[in-house]
């Protein structure tokens, strides 16, 4: 799944599959604190398919769902195109920076 241009991986279980849906949540004004004033009236939530852990965005215009890249057929590590870090051959996207393999 992609969000507003990167890559979304669940930071609990590392899983890259989602269910999107949007969340009402009423009245800008009743939302209004402890610092959360710059909610939007509805918010959109993507639910990790693997665990369950819910990622909200206050826009998520650009979200797609992408097929994800397996690793590759050598089975190595292999270096990220964007940072340089090493991307374990069991990963899709790159720990560091979140480039896709």
């Amino acid at each position: 799944m992609i969000v507003n241009g990167y890559p979304l991986r669940c930071p609990h279980c590392g899983g890259d599959s989602f269910k999107q849906s949007r969340v009402e949540l009423g009245q800008r004004g009743g939302l209004r604190f402890s610092g959360f004033d710059w909610f939007e009236d509805s918010m959109e939530v993507f639910a990790c398919l693997k665990c369950g852990r819910l990622e909200w965005f206050r826009r998520a215009e650009h979200a797609q769902d992408v097929q994800v890249t397996k690793p590759d057929q050598t089975g190595k590590d292999a270096d990220c195109s964007r940072c340089g870090t090493l991307i374990p051959a069991t990963d899709d996207f790159c720990p560091n920076c979140g480039e896709q393999k």
